[in-house]
């Protein structure tokens, strides 16, 4: 029995994924970590920031990161269970 944690296989495909991440994926396209301009207009590099669950966001620079992210709840930042979301179905007799 092969240990899939191991697996030269599954190695294999772990860094290949990496690396369109990482590179882009070779047809023109640009990967996830990238540099790119801002597009707020400033010509700054930007990065990506992603939310607690690690879903993309938007991209942003030192200039426009404050106000970007000023949009987004707390929650979606630091993260929430389901005690947090939790609503009445029923209006309260």
């Amino acid at each position: 029995m092969t240990n899939k944690w191991i697996d030269s296989r599954d190695a294999d495909y772990y860094f290949e994924n990496l690396a369109e991440q990482l590179d882009g994926y070779g047809d023109g396209t640009m990967g996830r970590y990238d540099i790119r301009e801002c597009p707020c207009g400033s010509g700054k590099p930007s990065q990506w920031q992603f939310d607690y669950r690690g879903i993309e966001l938007c991209r942003t620079c030192d200039d426009c990161h404050s106000e970007k992210m000023s949009r987004y709840r707390d929650e979606i930042l630091n993260g929430y269970d389901q005690s947090d979301v939790d609503e009445p179905i029923e209006p309260p007799d």
